[in-house]
């Protein structure tokens, strides 16, 4: 055989094996972290994107509910990932948390506790539905600030729980959902800014009045973690409070995703003190990637797993 056949025979094996490598079927990659086993629970917080009445045909009037593809969507989701604590933004009161309750129910998730927050100045509120009692969910004192002379409440406070785990356990969870990017006349920025410094303000007072209290924060706080806006709550010493690393199977952390500005942001964070960080289980922990998830909300849910004791 002469050596321009042997050459040509070479190279086609060569571009054989390159194609069938590019056809072979792609790896799977989890959607879902694994679940939580005996002595541990995993929790859950999601921006549902305006679970609640809007005017959503044009009318000019507020009486359209989410429609029922994308409520089914979240349930099976939230069902699917089975968290023990479920902590959601952007839930219009406590009667659309109530159907979240019930229709997770039906899917075969029971969460039998249920927490609602009003909100101050702003169409939806917080809630935090749970498989554990809660003990303490009395609402936060009312937090008002001022920009330019004018004063401001944070539109939509802050969700102060007491949970009460297995083996006469407790954690404590701060949830809040900082004011969005959307315009508002005293200025988004500002008003989020003033936000942020409250919530920290907030934080460490909890921390003075039970220093050594497992405590958790979470919630979407409406801009990325390295932002100016946010530096009030990202500068704590490791010793205080830290950012739980989370991401999706690809490694990707993204949270939001902005059909204004076509981008991703990571604005869900979740944060915790040393009693409940030493406790965090990383490989039960992951921002869930499931399609249905984009046809549903412009979040992405975060879940993080934790030993009891």
């Amino acid at each position: 055989m002469n050596a321009a056949r042997i050459m040509f025979r070479a190279g086609m094996a060569a571009w054989l094996l390159a194609f069938a490598s590019g056809c072979r079927r792609p790896e799977q990659v989890a959607l879902y972290p694994p679940p939580a086993g005996s002595g541990e629970f995993a929790m859950m917080f999601f921006n549902l994107d305006h679970f609640a009445l809007a005017d959503r045909d044009g009318d000019g009037q507020a009486d359209d509910f989410k429609p029922d593809g994308e409520v089914d969507a979240l349930v099976a989701v939230i069902a699917r990932a089975r968290p023990a604590i479920l902590a959601v933004q952007e839930v219009g009161d406590d009667e659309a948390l109530r159907h979240l309750q019930t229709r997770l129910h039906e899917a075969g998730h029971r969460l039998d506790y249920r927490s609602f927050l009003p909100p101050k100045d702003a169409p939806t509120g917080l809630g935090l539905l749970s498989r554990f009692p809660l003990v303490d969910h009395s609402p936060a004192s009312p937090f008002t600030y001022s920009i330019r002379e004018r004063a401001l409440a944070v539109q939509r406070g802050f969700q102060h729980v007491e949970v009460n785990l297995p083996e006469g356990r407790s954690l404590r969870i701060v949830h809040a959902h900082l004011k969005s990017k959307d315009f508002h006349e005293a200025g988004q920025t500002e008003m989020r800014r003033n936000e942020a410094r409250l919530l920290a303000t907030y934080v460490r007072r909890i921390q003075r009045e039970f220093p050594d209290a497992p405590l958790l924060v979470c919630g979407d706080f409406g801009d990325h973690p390295g932002s100016g806006t946010l530096r009030d709550i990202f500068t704590w010493s490791p010793k205080t409070m830290m950012e739980l690393s989370v991401a999706d199977a690809h490694g990707d952390r993204w949270t939001y995703f902005s059909r204004r500005e076509h981008a991703y942001f990571h604005t869900s964070t979740i944060l915790a003190n040393p009693a409940l960080a030493s406790r965090h289980l990383k490989e039960k922990s992951m921002i869930i990637r499931d399609p249905r998830v984009a046809g549903a909300s412009d979040h992405r849910p975060v879940v993080a797993a934790f030993r009891i004791w």
